[in-house]
């Protein structure tokens, strides 16, 4: 059982980490794809 004290400032540096990692992966997926599209015409 995982036990987390709720901390608001703790909870934006989550978010703040996990957006980053989002628009990492975002970018490598769909920026990755879009520039195979654009290749094949």
């Amino acid at each position: 059982m995982l036990v987390v004290e709720y901390r608001e400032q703790d909870h934006d540096k989550l978010v703040e980490i996990w957006e980053s990692s989002v628009r990492a992966t975002h970018w490598l997926t769909t920026g990755y794809n879009d520039h195979e599209e654009e290749c094949a015409g």
